[in-house]
């Protein structure tokens, strides 16, 4: 199969959130085992691990799902039959080594909370650059050696995980490289409240509602600061672009060498878990992103933005934001509705899905950026757990 075509999905097929936990070393050696055996043989699994493991930004593998093709889909009840009989006729199955089967909608979601949880800083700082280099409109940051950005407001970008089959985004990783000063990003867990408020440089806000089902009891992590640095490479840049036909592309010479830096304050991460719910509240201040050197903001997006075979409409989308206000695009998959809010007279994003994949809500105000969810959906109850903040 064409890896860059959309792949046909059906129910037997590996769930995504497997195929993440592998390319993590997260899964048990039986398990990795009967996995690697089913990409083997199964070409939609193999397309879909061949993009999970070379996708260019966290944000995109965490949050978008393939559905499956119109009338493409096999009776699940048949597969399962046959599964499980030609398991029974091949190998007995122990009680100490369940076999590997697709996760209930609950735990799907739980897996992807836990891995957005242990990456969503370093998804930020991806993200922020990743962003501002293809956005538009940044005349107000183009001074030739220093260029500062903050982040104010966020915007929905709408994905389709068809558009991205087709017309797959570029990583950062293929037009440089990234350096991180020591311990960046590093995560302090099992930390009291006051433990983790003499790490950061602001009051922790508590949550006076939540979720039903959940109990305020949350477990602390915090987070370091830290600054991570993008080097903008020509040689890397030309070696992608002959990957993908275009190796005639010019590249311009004062991008070569080319610096940028995302600086990000310790952040306090609170989670609310309970048996079967993942919820966690993060709180961080504004990160910022600076351009030094040879090569303003606005000349790498303008050298991005050049790129052939980006999606178009996801082109059109970004064309429409204004970076001189500080506005952060926020990716949206289909499964998703996304609606602004406001939270505390503050301007916010409201990211809901009814089904156990759960929600979202993002908003900026004096510097701080506060995002909560979990696998709820429900609008009404993230809303009133985001406004219970004091």
């Amino acid at each position: 199969m064409n890896e860059l075509q959309h792949p046909e999905h059906n129910d037997n097929c590996l769930d995504q959130s497997i195929l993440i936990a592998r390319r993590d070393n997260e899964l048990p050696a039986d398990e990795v085992a009967q996995v690697e055996q089913h990409i083997a043989t199964c070409g939609d699994c193999a397309a879909n691990d061949r993009l999970i493991t070379s996708g260019g930004s966290e944000v995109y593998t965490l949050f978008s799902a393939l559905d499956p093709a119109p009338g493409e889909v096999p009776d699940p009840v048949t597969a399962l039959a046959k599964l499980h009989t030609h398991l029974r006729e091949t190998t007995p199955l122990k009680k100490s080594a369940p076999v590997l089967k697709a996760l209930p909608a609950e735990k799907k979601s739980s897996f992807v909370w836990r891995q957005l949880r242990r990456n969503w800083v370093a998804a930020v700082a991806a993200a922020i650059l990743l962003a501002l280099v293809i956005l538009p409109n940044a005349s107000a940051l183009a001074d030739q050696f220093l260029s500062l950005f903050r982040v104010q407001q966020f915007q929905p970008v709408n994905i389709d995980p068809r558009d991205l089959s087709s017309h797959p985004l570029p990583g950062i990783q293929d037009f440089g490289t990234w350096q991180a000063t020591a311990n960046s990003l590093k995560l302090q867990d099992n930390l009291t409240q006051a433990q983790a408020q003499r790490l950061v440089t602001f009051p922790i806000a508590l949550p006076a509602h939540l979720p039903q089902g959940l109990v305020h009891h949350p477990s602390f992590a915090v987070v370091k600061g830290g600054q991570l640095t993008f080097t903008f490479s020509a040689a890397k840049t030309h070696a992608y672009l002959v990957r993908n036909g275009h190796g005639n592309m010019s590249i311009p010479a004062n991008l070569d060498g080319a610096k940028y830096s995302v600086s990000v304050a310790p952040g306090v991460e609170m989670s609310f878990d309970s048996r079967d719910k993942s919820f966690m509240v993060i709180e961080i201040p504004s990160p910022t992103i600076r351009a030094t050197g040879s090569a303003s903001l606005n000349e790498l997006r303008d050298f991005m933005l050049s790129l052939p075979n980006l999606p178009p409409q996801l082109v059109a989308q970004l064309r429409q934001i204004d970076l001189n206000s500080g506005t952060m695009p926020i990716p949206v998959p289909p499964q998703f509705t996304a609606q602004h809010v406001t939270i505390h007279g503050a301007p916010g994003l409201l990211l809901a899905d009814n089904t156990p994949i759960g929600g979202i809500v993002v908003w900026q105000t004096h510097g701080m950026i506060y995002a909560l969810g979990g696998d709820i959906g429900n609008a009404a109850q993230l809303l009133t757990t985001a406004n219970s903040l004091p």
